[in-house]
């Protein structure tokens, strides 16, 4: 990877679920990508990272560690599935990048019916998959059966 990089590449985070609440420290999911990327070194220039549930801007960025600060774009909605929506950063913002850049994509918004059709457009639309480098997916599923809610 290192040696498909030119002088002029970015590199890119993409975070869509990028709650800082839930883990605490270096075991935040998106700090430990920036700081495992920075480990071999990859420090971000821009870090996009979408998250639906409100948030006091000013407690993200007390959670978020300093050297990410200056790249960190902190967008407080969700992401949207719809290909052409402006909130689909897959088109609105990854587009807009190149195939010289390095482009990480973490997807955790916790609900299967926003995720599946966000992978399946990287997946079919190879001017999207060409763009990602490194992409981590948590995968989310809804089974009644499972769904532990209607016996509590």
């Amino acid at each position: 990877m290192c040696q498909q990089l030119k002088p002029r590449s970015r590199t890119i985070l993409l975070d869509m679920g990028a709650s800082l609440d839930f883990h605490t420290g270096d075991n935040m999911p998106a700090v430990y990508l920036m700081k495992e990327n920075e480990r071999f070194g990859f420090k971000f220039d821009h870090i996009y990272a979408y998250e639906i549930t409100q948030a006091d801007p000013e407690h993200v960025f007390e959670k978020l560690p300093d050297e990410f600060f200056p790249a960190y774009h902190w967008i407080n909605v969700g992401v949207s599935p719809d290909s052409t929506a402006k909130l689909n950063p897959l088109v609105s913002i990854l587009k807009t990048f190149n195939e010289d850049d390095l482009i990480v994509v973490k997807l955790d918004v916790d609900t299967c019916s926003v995720e599946l059709p966000l992978v399946n457009q990287i997946l079919k639309d190879k001017s999207l998959s060409n763009l990602i480098d490194q992409f981590y997916f948590e995968y989310h599923i809804y089974m009644k059966e499972i769904n532990f809610t209607k016996w509590v």
